[in-house]
């Protein structure tokens, strides 16, 4: 479990991750409680960071223009 980018916070029952946005780091939760199930939205979140893809939900972020 140790190194793989998981963690809980007190109190709460979802797995957690941090992600890089614009130089800041941030931290994400899984909304899941399931360790394994934590680790492949992890998995695809930072392969969709990699290939450019912004996370779901990060669309209310982006600039109107």
């Amino acid at each position: 479990m140790r190194g793989d980018g998981l963690y809980r916070i007190p109190k709460s029952p979802f797995w957690y991750y941090r992600l890089k946005e614009k130089g800041r780091w941030r931290g994400v939760s899984t909304k899941t409680t399931s360790y394994q199930d934590a680790k492949r939205l992890r998995r695809k979140e930072l392969q969709d960071q990699e290939e450019g893809r912004l996370p779901e939900g990060e669309i209310a972020r982006w600039p109107f223009e």
